[in-house]
């Protein structure tokens, strides 16, 4: 696991958990993402709801709500999270731990709002400055952790 995601991660999550997650899952940058969020949750005592790629989701298709994006690497995909766990009047922080492109973030958003949830804020550890993220700065409280590589919305 990054040393930096770690460091944070580690805040909020135990030091012993993490390491038998490092050993487990050394190179699965998703278990991070899916360790960071539920640390997230865990401290401001609220529930977990992960967004996931298209098929990651043990559930029924019919409860899933999908949303197509052009990732990073150009590559299409889609994002899907159980409809039936968001409803309307929810709030929602989106966190994740990059924010390359903003697309899969600008995925996320359109997902919890699509289920009529409203989109608190966006937590991520480093976010690009690209004209998507600026456009998601302007549109949502976004809290970047790292100064030196992150876009953060104006307190």
């Amino acid at each position: 696991m990054n040393s930096n995601v770690r460091e944070v991660v580690g805040g909020v999550v135990s030091e012993d958990a993490l390491n038998v997650l490092d050993e487990r899952f050394r190179d699965s940058r998703h278990l991070t993402v899916l360790v960071l969020g539920t640390g997230v949750a865990l401290e401001l005592g609220v529930g977990f709801l992960p967004i996931r790629k298209g098929g990651k989701l043990p559930i029924p298709e019919t409860d899933l709500l999908q949303c197509a994006l052009t990732g990073y690497t150009g590559e299409k995909k889609t994002l899907e999270v159980d409809s039936t766990r968001l409803t309307p009047g929810r709030r929602v922080l989106v966190v994740d731990d990059w924010m390359e492109t903003a697309a899969q973030m600008e995925a996320a958003t359109t997902l919890v709002e699509e289920a009529g949830s409203t989109v608190a804020g966006i937590s991520v550890i480093n976010a690009s400055e690209t004209e998507r993220s600026e456009r998601l700065a302007d549109s949502y409280v976004l809290y970047g952790l790292n100064p030196e590589t992150s876009l953060s919305s104006p307190e």
